[in-house]
């Protein structure tokens, strides 16, 4: 505040900055909440359990059942969401092995998350590399 105003005229100010900055937050919350119905009613009978931030899903590709996190944090959409895939079958000091995806694209979700599962496979497999698996104690 300036010495030479006076509060009143910083109270129309203060409160525009609080209603942009609140509906900059119902319009991030919405667009959250529309991404994560779209995922439920696409994915219905895959789903494992939802709230207001994330998903889980199980799946299965060319007889590979795997669970599909999705993690929407409080700064999306600038942030993207955190994808994780879990392993069903493998387990590394008893706890599921789990890949994080990271810069998924928005427009090819579907291929995207198909590429990286036949990946996830082969290295749970053994096919490939075991040097991007995370185990759950960490």
């Amino acid at each position: 505040m300036h010495q030479s105003g006076v509060l009143m005229d910083y109270v129309p100010m203060v409160t525009d900055l609080l209603n942009n900055k609140i509906n900059d937050l119902l319009d991030n919350e919405k667009l959250k909440r529309d991404l994560l119905a779209q995922l439920i009613v696409k994915y219905e009978g895959a789903i494992l359990e939802h709230d207001a931030n994330s998903a889980a899903f199980l799946f299965e590709m060319n007889n590979y059942h795997w669970i599909l996190q999705i993690d929407i944090g409080a700064k999306f959409p600038e942030k993207p969401p955190v994808l994780a895939l879990r392993s069903i079958y493998h387990c590394n000091k008893g706890k599921p092995i789990y890949k994080i995806l990271t810069g998924c694209p928005y427009k090819k979700f579907e291929s995207y998350i198909e590429q990286q599962v036949e990946i996830f496979k082969n290295e749970c497999l053994g096919l490939y590399p075991r040097d991007q698996h995370v185990s759950l104690d960490n």
